[in-house]
């Protein structure tokens, strides 16, 4: 082999790996943000139901208030109607 014919194989070589490490990196590039999209939607869809979940609980603490409100009222007629029926 001349040396202008390795010299074109190793120009040739090293422009192959450059452009194989070029597509490499963008392929990594792309599947890093794939991976960190599919990573935020998994945070967002965990606040999300423990959001969901907050709600709940405090929904139902207001409805056990009311209930227990409604109750002490209901007493409290019922006493007023005792006493003046007494």
């Amino acid at each position: 082999m001349s040396s202008i014919q390795l010299g074109v194989y190793l120009i040739a070589t090293f422009l192959a790996i450059r452009s194989l490490s070029s597509l490499m990196t963008h392929h990594r590039q792309h599947y890093l943000l794939e991976r960190v999209r599919d990573i935020k939607a998994e945070i967002d869809e965990d606040a999300r139901q423990t959001r969901t979940m907050q709600l709940e609980e405090h929904a139902r603490e207001l409805h056990e208030a009311r209930a227990l409100q409604l109750e002490q009222q209901q007493q409290k007629k019922n006493e007023k109607k005792a006493g003046s029926a007494a």
